[in-house]
């Protein structure tokens, strides 16, 4: 069966043809998608700015802690040992 172009013109109608009535649909549907989705919300941007704010004072007050922690630790290093300081343990009675 030989293929005439009566069956090769609405094959190859078909094949090109629905692309390019898809595509710009398509990317109309798109940009009209994007254009929604691009509108931040006020008050978000609003709690985001301040999450953003609260996340900055925590870094803060842990950098705080930390440095404390360093400069406990140096003094504690720097100390003499402290095993003249103790005194003597009483003697123990004997068990009656």
């Amino acid at each position: 069966m030989a293929a005439g172009p009566e069956l090769l013109i609405p094959i190859f109608a078909v094949s090109f043809g629905i692309p390019f009535v898809a595509a710009p649909i398509a990317r109309a549907l798109a940009k009209r998608l994007e254009a929604r989705a691009a509108k931040p919300d006020a008050e978000l941007m609003d709690r985001l700015a301040s999450i953003e704010r609260n996340v900055d004072v925590i870094a803060v007050e842990i950098e705080k802690l930390a440095e404390g922690q360093r400069f406990v630790t140096r003094l504690m290093a720097e100390r003499p040992p402290a095993t003249a300081a103790l005194p003597p343990a009483p003697p123990s009675a004997p068990p009656s």
